[in-house]
């Protein structure tokens, strides 16, 4: 099967995520086993406009709002062949059934919504709000992929009537040896520092957490893509005091502090899935957030802690009554553990394969 994905960024850009890491883990995979791959992003800096990677074309053209257009141009220009289209919807979407809506399969791992109101100034996050629901009525009878219960719901309520499957978010092998919980009780924040993450608010359950357990730690892996918000993060968490930021950690160092904490923190205003949820577990730490989309989907009975969403307060006393518990956090530990098992890499490709097969026109299928 010949097959184009449309993303507006790889794996090569500096603000790539869990997104990214989905679809290109994907890419890889599919040409591995003898489909004719074409992966097509944003131009960035430090890396070729073409290029061939792991048997995957890589394409890169136009800028962040650029990437949308530079498509639609390269596939008119280029005429590339091909069977699926796959279409990346991460905000912004292609639109790419105006052009081909006979092979356009939407990948959606979560809709933006109320993320607009913490990532961009009011005027616009209202705009932002009214134009993502309005142009996914171009979508509306497009099949989709996505991670979770809550993206299918919410790709519901927008309107879509295709057929929609939900695949299984990938995370990679634990370790067969895991490093001891660290000495002292840790809590980990893990993702960017953005507003739509709500780091202050994981602060702010520490500091909860600080008054009842005052040697407790909040260890925050991720980097800010605005100074401003850092430096107002790093003012609230010296007021608080046991709060380590540790910066962009590699795969392996990520994994390791994963390990090592008591609790994972999640206040994100919501997710597709909450992937560092579900690697934490893997490594035998539960999680802690907010009963949003995506981590409710991730964060389940008996191996996390979900709680009122906006609620720092609550989330710290949550996370108390459990950190005062060593029985319960034992218990809660193994089952999040064991809970994992059931998630990898190949899980993830069987699932999205299988929906492949089903969504794709006819004669893709031959």
């Amino acid at each position: 099967m010949r097959i184009i994905f449309l993303n507006w960024r790889d794996l090569a850009h500096p603000r790539a995520g869990g997104a990214e890491v989905l679809a290109q883990g994907i890419a890889r995979r599919l040409a591995r086993d003898a489909h004719e791959v074409t992966f097509f992003s944003a131009a960035v800096d430090g890396a070729p406009p073409e290029e061939t990677r792991d048997g995957v074309r890589h394409v890169r053209r136009g800028g962040r709002l650029g990437v949308y257009m530079a498509a639609r141009a390269w596939l008119r220009q280029e005429r590339p062949q091909y069977d699926v289209l796959i279409d990346h919807i991460n905000t912004v979407p292609f639109f790419s059934p105006l052009y081909d809506r006979h092979r356009t399969i939407a990948l959606v791992p979560q809709l933006a919504r109320d993320v607009w109101l913490r990532e961009a100034p009011p005027g616009v996050a209202q705009l932002g709000l009214l134009s993502e629901r309005a142009y996914h009525v171009v979508y509306q009878s497009t099949p989709a992929i996505t991670i979770s219960q809550s993206t299918e719901r919410d790709l519901r309520d927008f309107g879509w009537r295709g057929p929609i499957r939900t695949i299984a978010m990938p995370i990679p092998a634990p370790p067969d040896v895991l490093p001891d919980k660290h000495e002292r009780p840790a809590l980990l924040f893990v993702g960017r520092l953005t507003p739509s993450k709500r780091v202050e608010d994981a602060i702010a359950a520490f500091g909860t957490v600080r008054e009842r357990i005052p040697d407790a730690e909040l260890w925050i892996a991720g980097q800010a893509d605005d100074l401003r918000y850092r430096a107002r993060l790093e003012n609230i968490a010296k007021q608080i005091g046991n709060v380590n930021f540790l910066g962009r950690l590699t795969d392996a160092e990520r994994q390791q502090r994963m390990a090592q904490a008591h609790l994972l923190v999640a206040t994100s205003v919501r997710e597709g899935w909450g992937l560092v949820v579900t690697e934490a577990n893997s490594v035998g730490t539960p999680a802690a957030g907010y009963d949003v989309p995506g981590l409710r989907d991730s964060i389940k009975p008996g191996r996390g802690i979900l709680s009122v969403a906006g609620d720092p307060g609550a989330l710290g006393n949550a996370m108390i009554r459990v950190l005062s518990d060593p029985a319960e956090l034992a218990e809660m530990s193994a089952h999040a553990r064991r809970d994992a098992t059931q998630y990898s890499w190949q899980r993830t490709y069987d699932e999205f394969v299988a929906a492949l097969r089903e969504l794709a026109p006819p004669e893709a299928k031959a």
